[in-house]
């Protein structure tokens, strides 16, 4: 029997991912990686083997990558990976990618397929267009080839921006749409984007390219917003209105959409003023040329009176995920700070140890000792806050990785995995200074209302403190 290439899928649980597996699973060994050990219980398909593993854990990355040729990136971060993330979505898609992106160098893979989001056309903002390009750097900056395939909106059975467009196209009589909202897009069905997935992977000619992705229509929002009450059996007016804020708009689709992530919410209306479409290329006139309509992949559930969409696969499993969440009590931060030009992660660290006293008003004391380990405490008493682990083997210049041990207000028995870090991404740009399986003493509602409240306050002005630094830095040179 000859042998069948080894794959590994990341970000397998949604409806994505889930077809991804089935469309590889005969032509490679596919194991499907998931942060899900209900999903891995439940494992039904014989051909995919399911793994769970945490990809904010750099070492279980690296092991359950190691002896993989391919691999298929597919992560999001949509779906809680903590009771509480105090984090951008867009934060911890960088850093997941950079674990990943290191992980794949040590194990020697050949290639990694990455599915990510069109750029939309136009003079469009900095941060809007460097959001769509930040994991495939990630991925590649250890080496690896990747190959990035670009979709806009991906119509099938349980897909999240499908739910946005049905919520906001159904649940009211009438749909309101401000006029700076109808850009021009290219929805793509499911199998469509399965296909490329499936043609791009081991092809060497496609390494380090990235190839767009659309279905044989380009629409308005409007027209989308109209095919899709249509798909319900609905007739719903859609109203253009003048004179709408982006942020008023987004709280309304907010309500409209409640189950969908804010973070998702944001940057889909903000894209909605833009056309987002396919760019000409060989994949593209390759997919398009016998594509879906893309209605042709919307799936109803049999719920009539909700008129809602067939769930995502992870559906199954989310309510025994979250109760786990819950169970651990663990708190994820992750901060992106900007760091001033020939400065490291190592200074970034040892200047929050500088800065944070001051921050409040000298009650505390913050140091690193001459063994490299690190602590908060009071002054007056003298108790320790947090007592913290130098990481040696995971230390350097750009990156300083800390593990929690003690302190009054660390449950360390309860959390082994605790730890702080600071590390470079996105070619030494930004520093994430991330908190990462903490479990806090304080009882977990006192803890919400007043711990976790200091710590974001505290992250954010050495945020902007860093961002000050830089600027002035930055105009000194010119």
């Amino acid at each position: 029997m000859t042998r069948k290439p080894k794959l590994v899928v990341a970000g397998s649980s949604g409806f994505i991912g889930t077809a991804v597996c089935e469309a590889l699973a005969d032509e490679y060994d596919v194991t499907a990686l998931t942060r899900s050990g209900a999903r891995v219980r439940s494992a039904s398909d014989s051909r995919i083997t399911r793994r769970q593993c945490d990809l904010f854990a750099p070492r279980e990355v690296e092991a359950a990558l190691r002896g993989f040729e391919y691999a298929v990136y597919l992560v999001n971060n949509m779906v809680p990976s903590a009771r509480l993330s105090q984090a951008r979505c867009r934060d911890m898609d960088v850093l997941v990618a950079d674990n990943f992106g290191r992980a794949a160098a040590r194990a020697g893979l050949r290639q990694i397929v990455h599915l990510g989001l069109l750029v939309p056309e136009g003079d469009i903002p900095m941060d809007l267009a460097a959001s769509r390009t930040e994991v495939a750097r990630s991925l590649g900056a250890q080496g690896t080839p990747v190959t990035t395939l670009r979709a806009g909106l991906i119509v099938g059975p349980g897909g999240t921006l499908v739910q946005l467009v049905a919520d906001v196209a159904t649940r009211l009589p009438f749909v309101l749409l401000p006029r700076w909202a109808n850009g021009r897009k290219q929805p793509i069905a499911l199998p469509d984007v399965v296909r490329a997935i499936v043609r791009a992977v081991g092809d060497e000619r496609m390494h380090g390219r990235s190839f767009d992705l659309g279905g044989p229509l380009v629409l308005t929002v409007r027209k989308i917003l109209l095919r899709a009450a249509r798909a319900f059996d609905r007739t719903r007016p859609v109203h253009m209105v003048p004179f709408v804020p982006e942020f008023l708009f987004r709280w309304w689709v907010r309500l409209l959409s409640p189950d969908i992530h804010p973070d998702i919410v944001n940057r889909t209306v903000t894209a909605m003023r833009y056309d987002t479409t396919a760019r000409d290329n060989e994949l593209q006139r390759e997919i398009v040329a016998d594509a879906l309509p893309a209605r042709m992949a919307l799936k109803r559930s049999d719920d009539r009176r909700r008129r809602v969409l067939s769930a995502s696969p992870r559906t199954a499993h989310r309510r025994r995920d979250d109760a786990e969440l819950r169970s651990k009590q663990q708190v994820r931060s992750i901060q992106r700070l900007s760091l001033p030009p020939g400065r490291s992660a190592r200074w970034a660290f040892e200047h929050y140890f500088e800065w944070l006293p001051g921050f409040f008003l000298h009650t505390i004391r913050a140091q690193v000792e001459e063994n490299g380990d690190a602590r908060y405490a009071f002054r007056f008493p003298r108790l320790d806050l947090l007592r913290m682990r130098c990481d040696q083997e995971r230390c350097s210049s750009s990156r300083m990785v800390y593990t929690i041990d003690g302190g009054i207000l660390a449950r360390v028995v309860a959390s082994k995995t605790a730890r702080l870090e600071f590390r470079e991404v996105l070619d030494g740009d930004y520093v994430m200074a991330a908190i990462h399986d903490y479990r806090p003493s304080l009882p977990w509602h006192l803890y919400v209302a007043t711990q976790a409240v200091i710590h974001l306050v505290a992250m954010k002005t050495y945020a902007w403190h860093l961002r000050r630094m830089t600027r002035r830095v930055t105009s000194d040179e010119d």
